[in-house]
């Protein structure tokens, strides 16, 4: 399931790790790429809320290699370098991310015991990080030695190996299928619906609406800042984020601990306030600080924008009812992959508007420090169900 999820990541941050090389072949500016980011969660949005309840039916693997292949084909429809298909690349880029965390959720919380529930789930959430990370380092270095169009063709290869080499645990790990009900198009709003009803997935949909926003917005401007902006080269920016996903893998797995030992709600508002730090940080960036206190920022951003995902994720499957884990997951991430579909075009609104990416980064610091006021002063913090 990492490894699913690692290269469902790697897909979609192709394009924006590759925005300064291939915004002159589409004809646009590499900022239009936050656009493209929202699309690409538009996608996820939809599949994850389509496929929420039928993923007990199908098969968590099953799911899996589906979302792979579809992932596989946005890519391939990106490296042909038509402005044209770009929205089609981005919606079956995201439709393929969208249904591999229910469906990893789903069968985790049938198998790993409530005590260690947010480290287990850390764990398998470093999967973003690494393929973030491999986006970083892996993407730019295809482009060195051939051209960007290669480096989108490379990650839509690695997505659909993938989905051949799983088939051999697709037997064992898909023991639960057809537990779940047959798709039918009037429960599509169903996980919707049980996340609004209930108040802890409530809660959890909000925060991850606002640090999904954040995480989504860094990740696809991180990069193109340091090297348009900042006057990095391409391959130093990629390694920042590079860094940032690395520490990342370590900072889920922590507080995945820490969260498994305290309050959740804790974890989560030191996070938000973490992130606002970091943002300031990020802006602060010129290009005569050395190279080693810029990565210094990169362990700050992967600790903090890029670590809360486990912790958010355990957090829910807690709060969901009995069996009802992947359609609250569903539910939840509707509202998670809202916050990345309207993040990134919103930060490139500001973008057009004040010429400046501080805008749009000074945004997502406020929001995330907002989110910190909604924890500490909502009347009913979220608890875990027992």
């Amino acid at each position: 399931m990492t490894v699913i999820q690692a290269l469902g990541a790697l897909g979609h941050l192709a394009l924006p790790v590759l925005a300064g090389e291939a915004a002159a072949d589409f004809g646009v500016e590499p900022g239009l790429i936050g656009v493209y980011s929202g699309i690409v969660f538009a996608g996820s949005a939809a599949s994850s809320l389509l496929l929420a309840g039928s993923v007990p039916r199908i098969g968590v693997v099953r799911v899996s290699q589906l979302a792979l292949l579809t992932s596989t084909t946005g890519l391939a429809l990106l490296a042909l370098g038509e402005a044209w298909l770009l929205p089609v690349s981005a919606l079956l880029v995201g439709a393929g991310y969208g249904p591999m965390t229910p469906s990893s959720s789903y069968l985790l919380a049938r198998l790993v015991p409530p005590h260690v529930m947010s480290l287990v789930m850390s764990i398998k959430q470093t999967g973003v990080p690494i393929g973030y990370g491999l986006a970083g380092l892996l993407l730019p270095a295809v482009v060195a030695i051939a051209d960007w169009q290669t480096a989108a063709l490379t990650a839509a290869a690695l997505t659909a190996i993938l989905a051949v080499i799983v088939e051999p645990v697709r037997r064992p790990l898909d023991s639960f299928r057809g537990e779940g009900q047959a798709f039918r198009l009037r429960n599509v709003l169903a996980p919707l619906a049980l996340a609004v009803r209930i108040p802890g997935l409530r809660r959890m949909a909000i925060c991850s609406l606002i640090f999904s926003a954040v995480q989504i917005g860094v990740a696809a401007f991180m990069v193109v800042y340091l090297d348009n902006v900042v006057g990095m080269t391409l391959a130093e920016a990629g390694s920042i984020l590079a860094i940032s996903n690395a520490c990342a893998i370590a900072g889920r797995i922590l507080w995945g601990w820490v969260a498994d030992r305290i309050s959740a709600r804790w974890v989560l508002s030191g996070l938000g306030v973490g992130m606002a730090a970091s943002l300031l940080a990020l802006m602060s960036v010129t290009i005569d600080w050395p190279y080693a206190v810029v990565a210094l920022v990169g362990v700050v951003i992967g600790a903090t924008v890029i670590s809360w995902n486990g912790v958010f994720l355990a957090e829910t499957a807690r709060q969901a009812p009995e069996g009802k884990v992947s359609e609250a997951m569903g539910g939840v991430l509707f509202v998670t992959f809202s916050g990345s579909v309207f993040g990134p075009p919103a930060l490139t609104g500001l973008l057009a508007v004040t010429g400046s990416y501080t805008a749009g980064f000074t945004v997502l610091a406020a929001a995330a420090l907002a989110m910190v006021a909604v924890f500490f002063f909502a009347r009913t913090p979220a608890k875990p169900r027992q």
